[in-house]
């Protein structure tokens, strides 16, 4: 991974642009919506299921499942799952420093 302050990160915008002045870009028929509706569907297909607008304090919150996926920062993480991950971890997670 490069950190999109670096200047060689451009060149991955710079493709994408001369690609889609070439080929024209890519979107799905319907919108891109329809590729979160497929990704859903598939994961539906394989007995998961998506919740929404709950609120969350804890995992143990949650019922007891393989996976939970979530979209949350570092310390939003250690408030959630804290008590379950290693005590290195949970370090890391306390330290980690949000950029401006």
């Amino acid at each position: 991974m490069l950190p999109l302050e670096q200047r060689p990160s451009a060149a991955f915008g710079l493709v994408l642009g001369v690609t889609a002045h070439a080929v024209g870009w890519p979107v799905p028929r319907g919108g891109a919506q329809r590729i979160a509706d497929a990704l859903a569907s598939c994961l539906r297909s394989l007995g998961g299921q998506i919740v929404t607008g709950t609120r969350v304090e804890s995992l143990d919150d949650l019922p007891s499942v393989e996976a939970v996926l979530g979209d949350v920062t570092p310390r939003q993480l250690l408030l959630l799952a804290g008590h379950r991950l290693p005590d290195g971890y949970r370090r890391k997670l306390a330290r980690y420093r949000y950029r401006r």
